[in-house]
């Protein structure tokens, strides 16, 4: 089963409203792509503790996320990661703020997500001024419209105005569609996608200066000096046999005006997870954690050594 990932946009197409450490966003590109839009989806045929209480400690629950979510009752209103939840302890805290009627099913793949993240992004984000750390992505579970369709939608919903990087986000998934997927052992991968939209992977990377070329020329790149090493030593095959390599990684610029111009290209890139499309079986390689790097954040990626085996999400539930 393969899914395709596009984009719909949750704020005005001016520009993400802009926080914190000192330009708001520029606007829609002049290429015709996206800019600062939120990833949404179709099927294809088919520091503080959690604020509503005590710290959800996960490494101590011997069954995972699901057992942390069932503990705190029916379900959480918010969690945050890199306090121990999974034995992860990190500087970089995502704080889920929960809407709407969710199970412990659901929730627990945004918390292994969320882990997932501060395991891999280890630094600390400038506070906003309206004191968030690192960043709040608010979660919600609502009837769009039933079985098949809209899965939902994410995005960053404000931005750092430096950095580029976010501060708040949200994401947004159709009740019934969110089930069957997570029946299907897909959502897992979608929310962490969705996510990594929501820090900003595809959807600041304009604004951020990050890419070269554009979607209507067919030759869009996205140029960080980080990813571009891991591309030449983890896809050596495939950056060999580029005849544009200098220019940087290829990005997506089929599949629309949403999955184009916002991930890695599936032609090259195929079972990636940041590529434009869910496949059955999907992984996270060293070029995504290397662009995560080029967009500010400080990551276990280290370009002198940029074949280091990458932690994958399930290897926290080992």
């Amino acid at each position: 089963m393969m899914m395709r990932l596009g984009l719909a946009a949750l704020s005005p197409r001016g520009g993400l409203p802009a926080q914190g450490d000192g330009s708001a966003g520029d606007g829609p590109a002049d290429d015709g792509s996206w800019a600062f839009a939120a990833d949404a989806f179709e099927f294809a045929g088919a520091g503080a503790p959690p604020q509503d209480g005590a710290p959800v400690l996960l490494a101590a629950l011997p069954e995972g996320a699901a057992a942390a979510a069932a503990a705190a009752g029916p379900y959480l209103t918010t969690y945050t990661s890199g306090l121990g939840g999974l034995g992860v302890v990190s500087d970089f805290n995502i704080t889920i703020v929960f809407e709407g009627e969710w199970t412990t099913e659901l929730q627990e793949e945004f918390i292994l997500a969320a882990e997932y993240l501060s395991s891999i992004i280890t630094g600390d984000i400038r506070n906003t001024r309206g004191g968030i750390d690192d960043i709040t992505i608010t979660a919600t579970l609502l009837d769009i419209d039933g079985e098949g369709g809209i899965l939902g939608q994410a995005g960053p919903t404000a931005i750092r105005r430096n950095s580029h990087i976010p501060s708040q986000g949200v994401m947004e998934f159709d009740t019934a569609d969110a089930e069957i997927s997570d029946d299907d052992a897909l959502f897992d991968d979608i929310v962490l996608h969705e996510m990594m939209h929501c820090l900003g992977f595809g959807t600041t990377w304009k604004q951020a200066g990050l890419t070269t070329g554009s979607v209507r020329g067919d030759d869009m790149r996205f140029d960080g000096l980080n990813a571009e090493v891991a591309y030449m030593h983890i896809f050596d095959d495939l950056y060999a046999a580029d005849p544009d390599r200098t220019d940087g990684v290829p990005v997506e610029t089929d599949g629309g005006s949403g999955t184009a111009g916002g991930h890695w290209d599936d032609d090259t890139f195929e079972n990636e997870l940041m590529t434009g499309y869910i496949d059955d079986e999907n992984y996270v390689s060293a070029m995504t954690v290397a662009a995560l790097e080029d967009m500010g954040y400080d990551t276990v990626f280290e370009k002198w050594y940029p074949t280091i085996p990458i932690l994958q999400p399930d290897d926290l539930l080992a």
